[in-house]
């Protein structure tokens, strides 16, 4: 920072330029992307065409929701949804007995809708293998003043799973019991990949990097920084 200090040796009280330093801060959200970039896990996943379906949200039938007929191209291009996370993984117990197992995944990343975030994921696998694995996962957007929360519903492809009983791919839906801020009644489907680091032992945690990808439709209305320039 820059400031101009009277100078007292000089009779005609003439200005110089000084140099003040500043205290260093590191701000959390640069800590955790940090921290996300840090971690050498390659995903090997790639981008796929998700369609352009609008799948409505869990809470009830909405036709401004989730829009019927043909989204436009200006509609299809805002709508496009892409996010990675990167964090620990651990597959443990059920929670029931009807439960064999379950995954929990949380982390770290970014999407097209928010630059730094956060994420929990969990999953369980029923006893009954005519049922597939379900579960949920909610990304949390780290700019406090979006109030962004997205929650997506999950649910495995059976023929993902590997020979240690991970689950590599789900296909979600907006969750709008999760979802809140910019993100409430929000309504979309896509489908989540998982890669697994290599870890020794059976494979029951270590790293995992996930790739979300889909379509998001929000409504446009939840976002309070729009509100700003407003007079009170």
């Amino acid at each position: 920072m820059r400031s101009l200090i009277r100078d007292p040796k000089r009779e005609d009280m003439a200005f110089r330029p000084l140099l003040e330093p500043c205290e260093r801060r590191e701000l959390l959200s640069g800590i955790i992307a940090s921290s996300a970039s840090m971690v050498r896990v390659k995903t090997g996943l790639r981008v796929q065409d998700v369609g352009s379906a609008f799948a409505l949200p869990t809470a009830g039938s909405n036709t401004f929701v989730s829009p019927p007929g043909t989204p436009t191209a200006e509609t299809l291009a805002k709508t496009r949804f892409r996010a990675t996370f990167v964090g620990p993984y651990h597959v443990g117990p059920g929670r029931t007995s009807a439960e064999s197992s379950q995954l929990y995944i949380r982390g770290s990343g970014r999407s097209n809708f928010f630059l730094h975030g956060t994420t929990q994921l969990r999953a369980v696998t029923p006893v009954d293998t005519a049922s597939a694995p379900v579960g949920t996962i909610v990304l949390v957007d780290r700019n406090i003043n979006n109030s962004g929360q997205l929650g997506l519903d999950l649910t495995a492809d059976p023929a993902s799973i590997d020979g240690q009983g991970r689950i590599r791919r789900f296909t979600w839906t907006v969750d709008s019991n999760y979802s809140s801020g910019v993100f409430t009644n929000a309504a979309g489907q896509g489908t989540l990949d998982i890669k697994y680091g290599r870890v020794p032992g059976p494979g029951k945690f270590g790293m995992a990097a996930m790739l979300i990808q889909g379509r998001v439709l929000t409504q446009g209305i939840g976002d309070p920084t729009l509100n700003a320039p407003l007079d009170s």
